[in-house]
C-alpha cells in the first residue's frame, strides 16, 4: 500500500516551491520505511550544514565585514533552498521514529508511473501556456509580452516562477531517466515516454543553454545505440523544432548587440568577477551581496544605470562571490559526503549513476545560470536523491 502512494509524489515536484515542500513532507512521513539506517543522522546533519553555511558567513560579515548593516532576518537567511531543512528534519525524525525496518520492493515503478502521468498533464498545460500565454498568477491570467517569441508564442513557465527553473528540472529528469533506460528490464515504455515529454517541455520553455545541452547529451548518449539514419533524423527534427518553437530566434538575440561585451551575461560576469577579486578567500556573504553589495559593485564597474542588476548567472562564480574559496571548499566537502552516502545506500549502482548524470547536466548549465540556487531545481534533486536510495 505504501509503495502505491509513490505514484502521487511526482505531482508535487511540479507544483512550485510550496507544493514541493509538501511533497517532501509526504515522502518522509508516509513512505520512508528504513527508519534505523545509521546513515540517516549523518545525512540529516549534512543537509543542515548545507543550509547553515550561508548564515555562518552572514554572521561573519556582520562582525568583520565592511559596508552596510544587516538585519537579524538577513543574517539568518540562506541561499540554500529551505527544502534542505525539510530534508534534514525529515531524516532526523524518521530515524528516531518507532517504525519497523521494512524494505519496499520495486517501489520505483509506482514513482515512474506517477511521473509519466504528472508530465503528461504538465505538458498539456505547458502547450496551452506556450500558445495562449495563460498563467493564473499574472494579471488578466496572461504572461507578460516580454516572454513572447518574436511577438507570437510564449516561453512556458509551467507552475514554476521562471522558464529556466522548468527547463533545469526537465534537463535533470531527462538525464536521470536516460541512464535508467540503459539498464531497465521493466517500465521501459514509461521511461521512454518520460524522456520524450521532458524533452518537449524543455524546448517549450525557450531556454537556450538547456536545449543545446539536452540535444548534445542525447546525441552522445545514443550515438552507439542507434543507426546513423535515426541519429541524423533525430538531429534534424531537433533543429527544426528549435526553429519553429523559437529557440533559434533567442540565439540570434546574442548577436543583436553592437558590442558583444554588452551581452547581459557578460555584464553580470564582469561585475561579479570584480566582487570575487576583492575578497577571494572568504567572499562577501549572501546577505551582504543580496542586500546592498551587488548594487554597489554595478556602480563601481560602470553599470550603475544598467537596466537590471541580476546575480552572476554562473553558479560557481556566485558561490565564490558569497563564500570565497574557503566556504566553497566546505560546500564541496558536504556535497562529496552526500554523494558518498547516496552511493552507499543506492538501490543499485545504476540509480547512483543516474543521479550523478542528472547532477552533471545542470553543473554544465550552471556555467550560464545559478542552477543550484534555484529552489525548484534544488527540491527536484531532493526527490531524486530519496528515490535513488532509501524508499
Amino acid at each position: 500500500m505504501k509503495s502505491n502512494l509513490l505514484f502521487f509524489i511526482p505531482f508535487f515536484m511540479f507544483l512550485g516551491v510550496t507544493g514541493q515542500l509538501l511533497g517532501l513532507v509526504f515522502f518522509f512521513f508516509f513512505l520512508l520505511t528504513n527508519s534505523k539506517n545509521k546513515d540517516f543522522l549523518k545525512i540529516s546533519f549534512l543537509f543542515f550544514l548545507l543550509w547553515l553555511i550561508f548564515p555562518i558567513w552572514n554572521l561573519g560579515h556582520f562582525f568583520f565585514g565592511k559596508g552596510g548593516e544587516l538585519t537579524v532576518s538577513q543574517i539568518f537567511s540562506s541561499h540554500t533552498a529551505s527544502s534542505a531543512l525539510v530534508m534534514s528534519l525529515g531524516f532526523c525524525v524518521v530515524f528516531f521514529s518507532k517504525k519497523k525496518n521494512q524494505q519496499t520492493c520495486h517501489s520505483e515503478k509506482f514513482f515512474f508511473r506517477g511521473l509519466l502521468c504528472a508530465l503528461f498533464f504538465l505538458a498539456v498545460y505547458v502547450v496551452f501556456q506556450y500558445v495562449f500565454g495563460f498563467d493564473y498568477r499574472h494579471d488578466n491570467f496572461r504572461l507578460p509580452d516580454q516572454d513572447r517569441f518574436n511577438g507570437t508564442y510564449f516561453r512556458a513557465y509551467g507552475l514554476y516562477g521562471h522558464p529556466l527553473s522548468l527547463s533545469s528540472v526537465m534537463l535533470a529528469i531527462l538525464g536521470y531517466v536516460c541512464v535508467l533506460l540503459e539498464g531497465a528490464r521493466e517500465n521501459k515504455k514509461e521511461l521512454i515516454f518520460i524522456c520524450v515529454l521532458s524533452f518537449i517541455i524543455l524546448l517549450l520553455t525557450g531556454s537556450r543553454a538547456p536545449a543545446f545541452i539536452a540535444c548534445f547529451f542525447l546525441f552522445v548518449f545514443f550515438v552507439r545505440k542507434l543507426p546513423i539514419f535515426f541519429l541524423l533524423l533525430g538531429t534534424t527534427v531537433a533543429f527544426v523544432a528549435f526553429y519553429y518553437i523559437g529557440i533559434f530566434s533567442r540565439v540570434l538575440e546574442l548577436f543583436s548587440f553592437e558590442n558583444f561585451s554588452e551581452f547581459p551575461r557578460f555584464v553580470f560576469w564582469k561585475v561579479h568577477a570584480l566582487m570575487f577579486l576583492d575578497s577571494p578567500f572568504f567572499g562577501h556573504s549572501y546577505a551582504a551581496v543580496s542586500s546592498f553589495l551587488r548594487d554597489e559593485y554595478y556602480e563601481l564597474a560602470g553599470f550603475g544605470d544598467y537596466f537590471i542588476k541580476y546575480s552572476a548567472h554562473n553558479v560557481y562564480l556566485e558561490f565564490l562571490v558569497e563564500l570565497g574559496f574557503v566556504g566553497s571548499f566546505f560546500v564541496g566537502i558536504i556535497l562529496y559526503f552526500l554523494l558518498f552516502f547516496l552511493k552507499k545506500n543506492a538501490r543499485s549502482q545504476l540509480f547512483f549513476y543516474a543521479f550523478l548524470l542528472a547532477l552533471g547536466l545542470n553543473m554544465i548549465h550552471g556555467l550560464t545560470q545559478n542552477t543550484f540556487f534555484d529552489a525548484n531545481l534544488f527540491s527536484a534533486y531532493l526527490y531524486l536523491y530519496i528515490l535513488s536510495s532509501i524508499t
